[in-house]
């Protein structure tokens, strides 16, 4: 396991969280592993869009390659944890840790560096590349995207997926958030069927981005969760 001897520093809600559901078990963890690449490999094979069969083919890659590293993987909590902002202090540079609590997960930690003002925003704010909405708060996550643009000073951004960035992919991240539920909201209102309107393919200016099949995911947890609401 890399990193074993290493200080491990989490939000308290993450080490709170982790602790209460514990590991899984290696055979369910495994075994929910090789269903996700079946399903994945089914779809691949049918995707009629080069950009998805290549995004599904990265996925699939990525499952793999955990699947095999499961017999090693540990899960280690946090021993050291902080509610709201962390600041460690290096003999030639001072790093904030910081969340604004949950938009992507139950809670999210970002890093700041503020003489050099970077940001490293994790997968609260990716650069051109679809975020997994499934898991997460889309609302609190847009208010916390629109947070980061007000309230932190950086020239240069660190994002979960996709290349460094700057300013602008705050507004672009914060467009994706409102538009995707806004799309997936009309289209339930619509009457029509999911497919119907996966078939129309990824609106502008989105088809662009990477993980192109990650939209398909989101757009139909939102128009189911719409459609029960």
């Amino acid at each position: 396991m890399e990193f074993a001897d290493c200080v491990i520093i989490s939000s308290e809600l993450t080490r709170e969280v982790l602790t209460m559901n514990g590991p899984p078990e290696l055979g369910e963890w495994q075994g929910g592993l090789q269903k996700q690449i079946a399903a994945l490999q089914e779809v691949r094979s049918s995707a009629a869009e080069p950009r998805v069969r290549e995004a599904l083919g990265y996925e699939i890659t990525e499952k793999q390659a955990l699947l095999e590293a499961t017999p090693s993987i540990r899960r280690v909590t946090a021993a050291v944890t902080f509610k709201d902002t962390l600041n460690i202090h290096g003999s030639g540079r001072s790093i904030q840790l910081f969340t604004y609590g949950g938009g992507h997960t139950v809670s999210d930690t970002m890093v700041y560096i503020a003489d050099v003002q970077v940001l490293i925003a994790g997968d609260l704010v990716l650069n051109k590349s679809h975020p997994a909405m499934l898991h997460g708060f889309p609302e609190a996550w847009a208010v916390i995207v629109e947070r980061i643009g007000r309230e932190i000073e950086f020239t240069r951004l660190i994002p979960g997926h996709g290349g460094v960035a700057g300013r602008e992919s705050i507004a672009e991240m914060l467009n994706y958030l409102q538009e995707i539920q806004a799309y997936a909201a009309a289209a339930a209102r619509s009457g029509e069927s999911a497919d119907f309107w996966l078939a129309k393919g990824i609106p502008a200016p989105f088809d662009t981005w990477e993980g192109s099949h990650i939209f398909e995911w989101n757009f139909r947890w939102l128009y189911d969760t719409y459609n029960h609401s």
